[in-house]
């Protein structure tokens, strides 16, 4: 992803409470330094853009579609509960056993 900055290194002024602006303003203007008016500083925070690559567009649209998507299919629920309700659904424990052998073997590679 790439990020386009403008104007990094520049300084940011940060929100200041105007009634403590005033206050630091008269005590700097009392030994002699330039005072400024908040509304003499040039706001920098609107000219900052960032732009995304188009792939990261893509996964961004893609993430947008799986988060809509129900967390259960809701179908295969259906046929799982109606086939082990019959008594049609086999379980199969040599297949089972398999999957735990490769499971484990992939934890300690």
């Amino acid at each position: 992803m790439a990020i386009e900055m403008n104007r990094i290194g520049t300084s940011v002024v940060p929100d200041i409470d105007t009634k403590s602006t005033t206050n630091t303003q008269t005590s700097n203007a009392s030994d002699g330094s330039k005072s400024v008016s908040r509304d003499q500083i040039p706001d920098r925070r609107q000219s900052d853009q960032v732009s995304i690559t188009p792939s990261a567009a893509k996964l961004q649209a893609v993430e947008q579609k799986l988060a809509a998507l129900p967390v259960v299919d809701q179908a295969r629920v259906d046929k799982l509960r109606s086939a082990v309700e019959s008594g049609e659904y086999q379980i199969d424990t040599q297949r089972i056993a398999e999957k735990f052998i490769h499971f484990e073997t992939e934890l300690y590679k």
